[in-house]
């Protein structure tokens, strides 16, 4: 598939009022795998979640440790969520090991079926049209999908370094655009 394809069959939008149903499905998904990163965060309440997300991207009274964060979700041409990315444009010391400029997370039904790689590579695009020209991606070294995902968007191993407050071994790759 070539980039049109992707353009054609997926994109990259803003978290809003309209995909609640679509996002509590993929927040349930990430429940019954056993992860809960979305049920942690999302509280029941859509609303709430959508202010969180607002304020996240304001980087206006962000509690301390935090950076401003957008965050996109990837749907298909059903509408569907196929996964969550977030960009950040300034890192502070902890998002220089645990995070870097960009995060994301397939839902677990969707996994080995290449939206990491397609999902990074949209986000990729849009950065690179805004003039972003170097992008740090961190992961956890035994990540071997997530690895794969960022090595396949041409991101360069720069080093591996603890992480004091995950306690694991942190890869950091950096795409140059």
């Amino acid at each position: 598939m070539d980039w049109r394809e992707y353009m054609e069959n997926y994109r990259l939008i803003e978290p809003c009022g309209s995909f609640e149903k679509e996002f509590e499905r993929m927040a349930n998904d990430f429940k019954e795998h056993g992860e809960l990163d979305y049920p942690k965060y999302y509280y029941g309440n859509f609303d709430e979640f959508l202010n969180e997300i607002k304020i996240l991207k304001s980087g206006i009274n962000l509690p301390e440790g935090y950076v401003a964060t957008v965050t996109y979700w990837m749907v298909n041409s059903n509408n569907e969520i196929l996964g969550s990315i977030r960009y950040r444009e300034k890192l502070n010391e902890d998002t220089k090991i645990n995070g870097g400029h960009i995060g994301y997370d397939i839902s677990p039904s969707k996994r080995k079926l290449g939206y990491g790689k397609i999902m990074l590579k949209l986000l990729l695009e849009k950065l690179k049209e805004e003039k972003v020209s170097n992008i740090l991606l961190t992961v956890v070294q035994d990540n071997l999908a997530s690895i794969k995902i960022i090595e396949s968007n041409g991101g360069v191993l720069r080093d591996t370094v603890f992480s004091s407050s995950s306690k694991e071994y942190m890869k950091r790759y950096w795409i140059c655009l």
